[in-house]
């Protein structure tokens, strides 16, 4: 997202093949600081919504913190706690 001249915002990802539908899986946002909490992550995401359902998709899943500020932020925007999926992580060496 451009404010101006000036990129104040991105959402980066890929769209997946799952069973009979796509899911696309949200890898990185951004949000530049001096622009958090004034509505730009959110205008993103809803861009990014009407652009996935334009190309089929049926969900969008993404990885973050818990109990953060990202996380509400999410809530928010209407996602929630996946309520089957873990995260599992194996430290290598």
């Amino acid at each position: 997202m451009h404010q101006g001249s000036s990129m104040v915002g991105f959402a980066l990802g890929r769209i997946e093949p799952y069973r009979d539908a796509d899911h696309f899986c949200l890898c990185e946002m951004c949000v530049a600081p001096e622009v958090q909490r004034h509505g730009v992550g959110s205008r993103i995401l809803k861009h990014l919504h009407t652009c996935l359902v334009a190309k089929g998709c049926t969900q969008v899943y993404l990885l973050t913190a818990r109990e953060s500020y990202a996380e509400q932020f999410y809530i928010r925007n209407g996602y929630a706690p996946a309520r089957r999926v873990g995260v599992l992580v194996n430290r290598l060496p």
